[in-house]
């Protein structure tokens, strides 16, 4: 049987190579001595943008503004041009400047704790249930657990890592997820680590039973840092 990709692989795909590309391609300085592998660096930026991928909103204001500038043809800005042209990027942004606003830094759509709750929404089993009552649970430790990471007390993990955890990306795509992102629970069997399903943006609980407890909390935290501090433990 073929599997499908529903977004989660292609999304998980262009956020690492994003973030390879920021690196060596754009940090205090174009590298002109690199000049020629700009044109790829463009073609990659398009197809994340035509994917509903990561958008390269790390370019410094002045490589921006050289970017749509007709005049310059220095090498790096050159090719970058022209790998952004292979797939109308900057042809479309040239028509519509308004859609060069892509390519701008946006504090706006920070993640927050608020967003990320709306984002995953949990599928419950029928109110009144042992099941519905083990669930509710344990999504409210969760929720504890989101706001500790919120306010910096869960070490480096950041609610952009259980996102990424989830769907493969680590912001929210401009054009929104193909999928909802979900939360489902099962019962506990060996372990309370989660796991995720990127290819239908669906995080795996598994919650208590009335044979298996609940952990101290503390353990419990401590689960949930192994599996979000590493994005890709647990993914199927």
């Amino acid at each position: 049987m073929r599997a499908k990709d529903y977004g989660g692989p292609r999304k998980e795909f262009f956020a690492l190579i994003l973030r390879e590309i920021k690196e060596k391609y754009f940090g205090d300085t174009l590298k002109e001595h690199l000049s020629e592998e700009y044109y790829l660096v463009g073609v990659i930026l398009a197809l994340s943008m035509l994917q509903n991928g990561k958008l390269a909103q790390f370019l410094a204001d002045d490589v921006r503004q050289r970017l749509f500038d007709i005049e310059d043809e220095t090498p790096c800005i050159a090719k970058l041009k022209d790998g952004l042209m292979t797939l109308g990027i900057h042809q479309l942004c040239m028509e519509l400047p308004t859609m060069q606003y892509l390519f701008q830094p946006n504090t706006s759509s920070a993640l927050t704790i608020n967003k990320l709750k709306s984002l995953l929404t949990p599928t419950f089993s029928e109110t009144g249930t042992n099941s519905r009552r083990f669930e509710g649970e344990i999504f409210a430790l969760f929720l504890k657990y989101l706001r500790e990471v919120s306010s910096g007390r869960r070490g480096n993990i950041t609610l952009n890592d259980i996102l990424q955890f989830v769907t493969g990306a680590e912001d929210e795509p401009v054009l929104g997820f193909r999928i909802t992102p979900s939360v489902e629970f099962v019962e506990m069997t060996q372990s309370y680590l989660p796991t995720a399903n990127t290819c239908i943006n669906r995080l795996t609980l598994p919650r208590p039973t009335i044979e298996q407890q609940l952990l101290p909390t503390r353990q419990m935290y401590d689960l949930y840092d192994l599996a979000f501090s590493n994005r890709f433990f647990g993914n199927v």
